[in-house]
């Protein structure tokens, strides 16, 4: 049936509203109703049978990506709307990539922002390569700005599908200013005099995801176009200092400034 329904549609596009129709009067399951609204070129300059929808059956369509439409800004745009409303994040990360060029940085920015509000998904092997490709137009146009750490914040988010070499916004961040690398150490350090690591009630998953993080954490404070600004790094220096002291976890100043010198580049004076 869906078959002789798509055919139909390239014929006369006025039969697949008709089509649904007759499907509801039959009472057919959600399954092939959506298997029909499906078979629409979705156009946002008329407005889409799933428009015309209940809740319910929008969050399942939405689920989707398999159906056509015309690429063009103002579908695009209406896609990603209903998606952020209905879909998941990985079929949304996934439209959103395919339709990058028609949104601004910013605009970027705050719908992945939001991915939070939607379950996640079925994760795929394109899912990493939707977000790397996403997260570097934003790397590209707030790495050098304040906006810089919003960024950082949805590489944290996704780290179980980033390497650490596509956090560059993370990375950047440790560079310039110790805070998130003392607040890892919080987590997985135990504070001074203290016999345990950490309550049993924190959240393991949190705290392994934390830990793998920290060891995979290669960068260089201080460093400017290649370069280690002197003056910085010493500030950078007695920041981490006073961050430790701060959590009582003082005693780990100098190995831990050993480590995150080991990242260090070789200067003309060796």
């Amino acid at each position: 049936m869906i078959l002789y329904l798509r055919t139909a549609y390239w014929k006369d596009k006025t039969c697949l509203g008709k089509a649904v129709t007759t499907a509801k009067e039959h009472h057919v399951n959600e399954g092939v109703l959506i298997s029909i609204l499906l078979i629409e070129v979705i156009d946002a300059e008329e407005m889409p049978l799933i428009s015309f929808e209940n809740e319910q059956i929008k969050k399942k369509y939405w689920k989707f990506r398999n159906y056509s439409h015309k690429d063009d800004e103002e579908t695009c745009r209406f896609i990603i709307k209903e998606m952020r409303k209905y879909s998941d994040q990985v079929t949304l990360m996934d439209a959103l990539h395919s339709y990058v060029k028609y949104f601004r940085p910013e605009e970027i920015l705050v719908i992945m922002q939001e991915l939070y509000t939607l379950e996640i998904g079925t994760v795929t092997s394109m899912t990493s390569h939707d977000l790397g490709q996403i997260l570097k137009v934003l790397q590209s146009e707030y790495s050098n700005t304040k906006e810089c750490m919003r960024v950082a914040k949805l590489e944290l988010a996704y780290r179980g599908v980033l390497e650490w070499d596509d956090m560059r916004c993370f990375r950047k961040c440790l560079e310039s200013s110790p805070i998130m690398y003392a607040e890892m150490v919080s987590i997985i350090y135990k504070k001074d005099n203290e016999d345990v690591k950490r309550e049993e009630s924190a959240d393991e998953k949190v705290i392994n995801s934390v830990f793998s993080l920290f060891y995979d954490a290669k960068f260089c404070p201080a460093i400017n176009n290649g370069n280690v600004e002197k003056e910085k790094l010493f500030e950078w220096i007695d920041e981490f200092g006073e961050l430790l002291r701060q959590q009582h976890q003082a005693r780990l100043f100098t190995s831990l400034l050993g480590t995150v010198f080991s990242n260090s580049l070789i200067g003309e004076d060796g």
